[in-house]
């Protein structure tokens, strides 16, 4: 069974999202996955069907103040395939990611210089290696209206080389609904559009591949929750036929 598009694309994300939010409405983590309560860790598990053994993939922890503080992924023999400790200052703004090696030693690590506008969005973000190198800068844009806010972010190499390019559309209560990634030559690669329920569940998904049509795809998710009003089991089906089903295993503070 192999790791799910969701869940990727999840956590490839949180490196980047969680380590840069919108500065004007800083925004915890635990708000920005859509969770409720003093949430203390989230343990990730996916299968196919429910005779499948469950696989653990993914492992969150987060502070009291609902930051995100480490991560694990896991493949599917449940060796780990990358593990992240996140660094805040007072504020609690991410400014060193920790990659550790498997003794927990520190591999590599990622430090941010960030710089603000006049009202606390985040406009530039520099990254450098453990020699303080300087690494890539991602660049951020922001193109607001009465109903949406959209986030253009450009990562370059110290040589000034295309690294990523991607523009991100929130609506009002801050929930992510289209992401679109571009090529170094400005065609789209893919693009991402998101449906929320009432409670910020994103309910139906789509995403298209520009070079690649074939493979389209569409998704309608379903829920189970806990008693803070968590999903602690997610159905995701393509055309009526079960795709992916995730767990979540949460615990709480108190």
């Amino acid at each position: 069974m192999e790791k799910k598009t969701t869940i990727i694309i999840t956590t490839f994300l949180l490196i980047f999202n969680y380590a840069f939010l919108l500065g004007q409405y800083k925004r915890t983590d635990l708000q920005n996955e859509n969770l409720f309560g003093e949430v203390k860790s989230i343990k990730y598990y996916s299968y196919e069907n429910e005779a499948d053994t469950k696989e653990i993939i993914l492992v969150l922890k987060f502070n009291k103040q609902g930051d995100i503080i480490e991560q694990i992924r896991y493949r599917i023999d449940s060796d780990i395939i990358d593990h992240y400790v996140y660094m805040l200052d007072k504020k609690n703004n991410k400014i060193e990611i920790h990659e550790l090696d498997s003794n927990e030693e520190v591999k590599h690590k990622y430090i941010y210089k960030n710089k603000y506008s006049n009202n606390g969005d985040i406009i530039e973000a520099q990254e450098f290696n453990n020699e303080g190198i300087l690494k890539a800068t991602i660049f951020f844009a922001y193109t607001k209206n009465d109903s949406t806010t959209t986030v253009e972010k450009k990562k370059l190499g110290k040589d000034r080389s295309h690294q990523y390019h991607a523009l991100e559309k929130y609506n009002n209560d801050h929930k992510l609904i289209e992401s679109i990634w571009f090529s170094e030559d400005g065609i789209i690669d893919s693009k991402a559009l998101y449906k929320h329920d009432n409670m910020g569940n994103v309910i139906k998904e789509s995403y298209s591949i520009g070079r690649y049509p074939e493979n389209d795809r569409q998704y309608v998710n379903s829920y189970e929750f806990d008693r803070k009003k968590n999903w602690i089991k997610k159905i995701q089906k393509s055309e009526g036929v079960i795709n992916d089903i995730l767990e979540r295993e949460i615990s709480y503070y108190k």
